[in-house]
């Protein structure tokens, strides 16, 4: 690896900062403009949506099993969601 090669480390904490924060902001935006139970199932599909794009598009750039990563995502961020879900459940969060 050439240390000229690399980027600055400014630039990729910012990018890395913007990254998380607009992927933090999609199933949070519905909550800004809907009612509560519309606001729930649009956060559930746009969330599904960011998943299923960014697995398919991690598959296509690394092996080409477009489909199979797109799902693969999309189990995980159901996965982990629902454990949050049930965390605040039990911790009676609102």
């Amino acid at each position: 690896m050439n240390p000229d090669e690399l980027g600055s480390p400014s630039t990729s904490a910012l990018s890395s900062m913007v990254a998380f924060a607009t992927g933090a902001l999609i199933p949070l935006l519905p909550w800004f403009i809907a009612p509560r139970a519309t606001a729930i199932a649009a956060s559930l599909a746009l969330s599904g949506l960011a998943a299923i794009g960014v697995g398919g598009t991690l598959g296509y750039l690394s092996n080409g099993r477009v489909v199979a990563s797109a799902l693969r995502q999309l189990l995980i961020v159901a996965l982990a969601s629902a454990v949050t879900f049930v965390i605040g459940e039990l911790l009676s969060a609102s």
